[in-house]
């Protein structure tokens, strides 16, 4: 069936780097004219806003980017505008006192702005700079600025299921009220005003713990206590005691739970539920049996009742109704042999009967199982049943708790993948953990994340988990007529039985794709950042057709819009990430990042007393691919010799692009005997892959070598002068 389915790094080192590069790359277009000219089309395509200003605080370069953010032309940019005057007035002197630091010879740590555009509107930015030096003294600033809209609205995002939590607490039906950490009163439900008495006007921005619900045997120690517990992410329930606005006093169960979002605590939620009646009710029970038989068979919980030897003589239609047993199946039995302790929980069970034959009031939570044999959380209140101060017998009270503790396994898996997503993990670690956290609400046996590339018109399965099958290929977005295309396609939840996909394979809504079986069964769901479809995620059943119902549907509804969130943002971080280190073209180590990686190389040699192999090599005749070929093709012949290395070399070495035509290629634990044997390898996959080449021209590259020794260290600098100099003699050669 188809299935549809940090390292935490100075960023002002990155961009101190990268004005390395950029300053090399200049250097190098005094020799040459044709590669300024690259150079700079290479500084204007890219993605980021990069610009210089003199020490008066004016542009003295721009690239195209730069231009196209702000809205002014390259003219009013050079000549009419200071580089503060494209930031609102209230960060101007915070701007004005970082260009001086800069001018006085210190690196521009990571700053955010609110940018000004040409037509007045606002936008986020960072920005990253260092200074710009010439013989030796600095005569300007080189800057960087990333436009961060996009994250920023991701954070909105974020703070969206908070709105939903809103949503949530104000159409709950038990009495509810929202407070901070530190207990100031956030906001009620109109439940708490009925049960409470207090409208939202006179009890919000005062402390929870001044008072007014607790009754003067109350103290606020008990509310102190249940908040620390929530605060530490536990959902705590309790039977206690309130007091109204008019002094009255009621029993209530009162819920407490953490409020998170963002993976972040947000304050504390407390539902009370009005048990009020019920307590009387079983203080009736106690004060006469005459009473008892009506009041018992009215109880909202299922209840039974058993004598002092834990012999059952009645139940309620409640207990029928829960449990599934009537009273011919269960009256005059012992309520340890009918069955309803889990064999988990047989041990607990007797000894819960043996403990509330000696102790009246217990309260407890655990699972108990149903005729049918399946499992049901509940509730589980005791009391004696007294005639005349003589117990007589034991009532038991059982609350069916299935919906409260599903809302509580859902909060903790959102917690959980919220958490997750703000973590060091890896975009695939998020997949694993999302489809770890969701198997504990719903059956993931067949599990998939789709999403779609709108650049390449692609739909993907970066994630999939499939009994049957392995094979997901990349489709063409726009033409794809699988389950999981309709889903995003729509942007609707799509709930598919083996004859509805039969049925929409014949009538041509459908194309089929991978296994499926006369029991199959599937459920997908879109996932959204604020309404715009970024992909799907979908379960499936190849043997249980009732495996999922309807009501699923809401569940993973409900879940997915923060899964997409989640997704999202760490596929952002995961992009930025990767604009810091690899060099765009190639998909190589960019020259700032791969520089670092070699300091480290040399700091495990100094420590080891191990030695490596540094090659630098660059491409033959590439002036010449560009002028007969046009740039583009430049380009290709680069990513060529990028692929080729990647090809042979190990995985522990490194390749760095460290500008232009130019690669600086490390050999970890090799030794200069190695050489030969690395060049043959080189030379062996140059000459394969022009043989099979179809192009017009054929690529070459000339490489040479100097070597580390621990015994007798050389620094950086030496390693790549030796090296390049080796390299340009085998050129002339």
């Amino acid at each position: 069936m188809g299935h549809q389915n940090k390292t935490n790094k100075d960023p002002s080192k990155e961009i101190s780097i990268l004005n390395q590069q950029i300053t090399k790359l200049k250097l190098s277009e005094d020799k040459n004219k044709q590669e300024l000219k690259e150079t700079k089309t290479l500084i204007d395509e890219l993605p980021q806003a990069v610009y210089e200003i003199d020490k008066k605080g004016n542009f003295t370069f721009l690239n195209q980017t730069a231009i196209e953010i702000w809205g002014f032309t390259k003219s009013e940019l050079k000549n009419g505008l200071s580089s503060v005057q494209t930031l609102i007035p209230e960060d101007r002197p915070r701007a004005i006192n970082n260009i001086n630091k800069l001018f006085s010879g210190n690196k521009l740590e990571v700053n955010e702005y609110t940018a000004i555009k040409k037509d007045g509107t606002t936008f986020p930015i960072l920005i990253y700079g260092s200074p710009k030096y010439k013989n030796g003294e600095i005569v300007g600033t080189r800057v960087m600025v990333v436009d961060i809209s996009k994250l920023k609205n991701i954070e909105k995002i974020l703070l969206k299921s908070h709105q939903e939590f809103s949503n949530l607490f104000n159409s709950s039906p038990e009495a509810a009220i929202y407070h901070d950490e530190e207990g100031t009163i956030l906001n009620i439900n109109s439940r708490f005003t009925e049960l409470f008495g207090y409208t939202s006007a006179e009890i919000k921005g005062k402390n929870i713990n001044e008072g007014m619900i607790f009754p003067q045997n109350k103290t606020i120690e008990e509310s102190e206590r249940l908040t620390g517990l929530a605060l530490k992410g536990k959902v705590i329930t309790r039977e206690t005691i309130r007091k109204k606005k008019n002094n009255s006093l009621i029993s209530v169960i009162i819920s407490v739970a953490p409020v998170i979002t963002e993976g972040q605590h947000r304050g504390v939620v407390a539902y009370y539920q009005d048990i009020t009646e019920r307590k009387k009710a079983e203080e009736e029970l106690r004060q006469s049996e005459e009473k008892f038989a009506g009041i018992f068979k009215n109880i909202p919980d299922a209840a039974f009742y058993q004598d002092t030897k834990g012999t059952i003589l009645d139940i309620n239609p409640r207990f029928t109704k829960v449990f599934g047993y009537t009273k011919e199946n269960i009256l005059g039995k012992n309520i340890d042999e009918i069955g309803l302790y889990p064999k988990s929980r047989m041990k607990e069970g007797k000894d819960l009967t043996r403990k509330i034959l000696n102790e009246d009031l217990t309260n407890f939570e655990t699972i108990r199982q149903k005729k049918d044999g399946t499992i049901v959380p509940v509730r589980i209140s005791t009391s004696f049943v007294k005639i005349k101060d003589k117990v007589t017998g034991i009532i038991a009270l059982y609350q069916d708790i299935t919906e409260r503790k599903q809302s509580e396994k859902i909060q903790k898996v959102l917690y959980n993948i919220s958490k997750a997503a703000n973590s060091s993990i890896s975009l695939k670690g998020l997949y694993n953990t999302i489809h770890k956290e969701l198997g504990k609400i719903i059956d993931t046996s067949n599990f998939y994340i789709a999403l779609i590339d709108e650049n390449k018109d692609e739909l993907y399965f970066p994630y999939h988990i499939d009994e049957k099958d392995d094979n997901f290929p990349i489709q063409k977005f726009s033409t794809s007529n699988v389950l999981t295309a309709q889903v995003m396609k729509t942007g609707k939840p799509l709930f598919n039985t083996s004859k509805e996909y039969e049925k929409m394979i014949a009538s041509g809504e459908l194309n089929p794709m991978g296994s499926t079986s006369p029991q199959s069964i599937w459920l997908g769901v879109p996932l959204k950042i604020e309404g715009h479809v970024i992909g799907a995620m979908a379960v499936q059943s190849y043997t249980n057709p009732n495996l999922y119902s309807k009501r699923d549907i809401k569940l993973m509804e409900f879940v997915s819009e923060q899964i997409a969130t989640a997704i999202e943002r760490k596929r952002m971080e995961e992009e930025l990430k990767k604009l810091a280190h690899y060099d765009p073209l190639t998909g190589t180590y960019n020259r700032g990042y791969g520089l670092e990686l070699l300091q480290r190389q040399v700091k495990i040699a100094k420590r080891n007393k191990t030695s490596f192999l540094l090659a630098y090599t660059d491409l033959d005749n590439l002036k010449r691919i560009n002028d007969q070929f046009g740039h583009e093709e430049g380009d290709k012949a680069i990513t060529q010799m990028a692929n080729l290395f990647q090809s042979i070399l190990r995985e522990v070495d490194i390749i760095i692009r460290m500008g232009g035509d130019e690669f600086l290629l490390v050999f970890p634990d090799s030794s200069l005997k190695e050489i030969p044997i690395i060049e043959k390898r080189l030379y062996d996959k140059l000459a394969l892959q022009d043989q099979i080449s179809h192009k017009s021209y054929k690529i070459g590259f000339t490489v040479g070598f100097s070597g580390y020794n621990s015994e007798h260290p050389k620094s950086i600098e030496e390693l790549m002068r030796i090296a390049d100099q080796k390299m340009y003699k085998n050129k002339i050669r």
